[in-house]
């Protein structure tokens, strides 16, 4: 008997939730009285797609003054199965992607030349100084460096953009 009210739950939300796409009149009565927001609306590719994807990378500068090489920080899981079922770090990847599309953002928008500084305040900044600071690094590090960047997909049509290049930061 539990299982049978299980099973219409889920095929009833399932159906609210086929009927909450755009592309249904349905789906603005639906959204308005989905008042805790448990139906989705599914906008894979719409209205916005994602084109690109960001590349964060970091180095330190030793105490001796010698600079290491960048080391990527993923920021995408690894395509497998498992992932679709438990992928704890999808969070924190998700984190630093918004950081670095704020990032992007603040730069086209609201830096300028004279306020170019500014960035260094804003809280994705900060917040991704931080996760790259907290990072496994070489010994005897004494101060910091990431760098974003834009790639536009699997195609290497396109070199990456150069989105922001940090100063070093003192650990």
């Amino acid at each position: 008997m539990i299982l049978y009210f299980i099973s219409v739950f889920y095929i009833g939300w399932l159906i609210l939730t086929c009927a909450n796409q755009p592309v249904f009149k349905s789906n603005k009565w639906i959204s308005h009285h989905d008042l805790f927001r448990l139906v989705p609306v599914w906008t894979f590719f719409a209205p916005n797609p994602g084109v690109s994807d960001f590349n964060l990378l970091s180095r330190v500068k030793l105490e001796d003054g010698t600079i290491t090489t960048f080391q990527e920080i993923p920021l995408r899981s690894k395509k497998e199965l498992s992932t679709a079922l438990f992928n704890p770090e999808r969070r924190l990847q998700k984190a630093l992607n918004d950081h670095a599309r704020t990032i992007l953002m603040q730069i086209d928008n609201e830096i300028t030349e004279q306020n170019k500084e500014n960035i260094k305040l804003t809280f994705s900044y900060i917040s991704v100084l931080n996760y790259c600071a907290k990072l496994p690094l070489a010994p005897r590090a004494y101060a910091i460096q990431f760098i974003i960047l834009e790639s536009f997909g699997y195609q290497e049509l396109m070199e990456p953009r150069l989105i922001l290049n940090s100063d070093f930061h003192r650990l």
